[in-house]
Parts: C-alpha cells; sequence; structure tokens
C-alpha cells in the first residue's frame, strides 16, 4: 500500500539585471508498520528481528501531513530561540487511531473519538549527513486493537502518563503530523511496530 505525497515549498524572486533566483525545499516522510504474531511492547524493531521473529506483513506508505504546530515548534526556537520539547525516548510518542477524517495542517493530534492510542518511542536516530529523523515505537498485544486509520508522532512533557488513549499525549507538548490511510485492524495477541522516516533536502 503507497500514498505519495510530498511537503514543497518554491520561493523566487528577481535580482539585478532579472536574474531569477530559486529556493526549494522538499519534505518527505515514509511510515512502515511491522506486524508481528506475540507481544513484543517493550522491544525495538531490531530487538525483535534479532530474535528471529519475521513480520506476517510490513507496509510501507509515503506521505504525511505536517501540522502547524509541530512546524512552530522546530521554526521558532532554531530561527528566534527559546524552547522545545524534543521527540525523543524520553518525550517522543506515536499516536494511532481509528479516524479516516481527512488531514488538515490545523489538526492538533488524533482525530479518533474513542478508538485512539498513544505509546512511548522506542528508538530514534538522525544523521546529520543526510538531514533524516526516524522514530520507531512498538504497540503491544493490549494496545490499539482497532482499525488503523490515522497515524501521528508527536512529543509529551509527562512520558510516564503513556500509554494514553487520549485525541493527544497528556500535556502535549507538540504534534508533529498525520497520515490518513488505512493499514487494517490490529488485534490482541500481537503487536504493530510503526516507524517514521522523515527527509528533509
Amino acid at each position: 500500500m503507497e500514498k505519495n505525497d510530498r511537503g514543497r515549498g518554491k520561493d523566487t524572486v528577481q535580482v539585478g539585471a532579472q536574474i531569477p533566483v530559486t529556493d526549494n525545499a522538499h519534505y518527505k516522510a515514509v511510515w512502515r508498520i511491522f506486524k508481528f504474531l506475540g507481544d513484543f511492547s517493550k522491544k525495538t524493531l531490531e530487538e525483535i528481528l534479532k530474535a528471529g521473529i519475521k513480520p506476517y506483513e510490513v507496509l510501507e506508505i509515503e506521505g504525511n501531513c505536517q501540522l502547524n504546530d509541530g512546524i512552530n515548534n522546530i521554526l521558532t526556537p532554531a530561527i528566534i530561540g527559546g524552547s522545545y520539547t524534543p521527540v525523543n525516548t524520553t518525550d517522543g510518542c506515536i499516536g494511532v487511531g481509528d479516524s479516516s477524517t481527512a488531514a488538515a495542517a490545523t489538526q492538533t493530534g488524533l482525530q479518533a473519538s474513542s478508538n485512539r492510542q498513544w505509546v512511548i518511542v522506542t528508538s530514534t536516530s538522525g544523521t546529520g549527513s543526510s538531514q533524516q529523523l526516524v522514530l520507531q515505537a512498538s504497540f503491544g498485544s493490549s494496545y490499539g486493537n482497532f482499525a488503523w486509520n490515522e497515524i501521528c508522532a508527536g512529543s509529551t512533557t509527562t512520558p510516564g502518563s503513556l500509554p494514553s488513549t487520549g485525541a493527544t499525549p497528556p500535556a502535549t507538548a507538540h504534534v508533529l503530523n498525520r497520515l490518513v490511510q488505512s493499514m487494517g485492524s490490529k488485534a490482541s495477541g500481537t503487536t504493530w511496530v510503526a516507524t517514521l522516516t522523515i527527509t528533509y533536502s
């Protein structure tokens, strides 16, 4: 299953003798959902695979809607200074829900009314050479057992409150993005690991 969507900005101005100067910014997000039989809520994807356990299905979905609040969390501290909340294994989280409401930049979290779940991020990585951020979170046997139609990444200032079934994480700092896509229905007795790779160029 694949969905294509890229955030892209383009700014062209005229300088001097009508010479155009163009600046392009590209944003690419890829979600991958690894589905396993068994309960591995405390394990990272690497630990599960190292144990010789193979997923029964892997989805790769390209596309994402950046949310205004998440964009501001990145831009404001970087440009004019100020505090921010990192998306890492202490404060980062990924949430899923069953709402198929279209994604919009003004949204601030999951749109599901009841079937929704946030869990803490189990692994993060970033590479300065490739401008990438990679997040992952494991939804064990007891979590997220409903149809997955939406997924978000965000951060919380109270990580001890996760897992949580709120529309946003407890004491939400920022929700970065939201993707709407049918990913299947998770059931008890399975673990689904969600990974997000964001590349800026």
